[in-house]
């Protein structure tokens, strides 16, 4: 009789049923958690991809903007030249 007790407390076998529901309630539990975690990998990739993304959008803008830069200074420094050559070819006529 002490065995029954210690296996089935306050009076009964019933006491399995209550088992069998927080088993499941600790599964459905473990499972929302498993989804949560799922959820935020998923986001946490979304951002990843997102900041890579925008890092590459940030280098292609520089990229462009270096290019730019280097476009402007071959030009000033080509006009310097033409205007440098007329001089001279100025002052060669005039001789």
């Amino acid at each position: 009789m002490n065995e029954q007790q210690e296996e089935y407390p306050r009076g009964g076998r019933g006491r399995g049923r209550v088992e069998e529901e927080e088993e499941e309630e600790e599964e459905e539990e473990e499972e929302e958690e498993e989804e949560e975690e799922e959820e935020e990998e998923e986001e946490e990739e979304k951002r990843k991809r997102k900041r890579k993304g925008m890092t590459k959008l940030k280098n292609t803008k520089n990229t462009i903007d270096e290019r730019e830069g280097l476009r402007r200074k071959r030009r000033a420094s080509q006009e310097r030249i033409n205007e440098q050559s007329a001089i001279n070819n100025q002052q060669a006529a005039s001789r």
